[in-house]
């Protein structure tokens, strides 16, 4: 789950969280009222949430082909 900041938060340099493992209704919740309650960069992240925070990998762009002389 992506949970991004709201345009003012995102102006003032909030960035999107990346949160895993969100189905338990309990962190299901704790999101929720994050959300609720700001979100990234407006309001405090619930400590428990920090445990499902992780960032995503990068992709790599496949290389494009030279093309073929004839």
């Amino acid at each position: 789950m992506v949970v991004t900041p709201s345009r003012p938060a995102r102006q003032k340099g909030a960035r999107p969280v990346w949160l895993g493992w969100t189905s338990d209704p309990r962190t299901l919740d704790d999101v929720i009222s994050w959300v609720l309650g700001g979100g990234p960069g407006a309001a405090t992240m619930p400590t428990a949430l920090s445990l499902n925070v992780f960032r995503p990998q990068k992709r790599e762009r496949p290389q494009k082909r030279g093309k073929r002389s004839a």
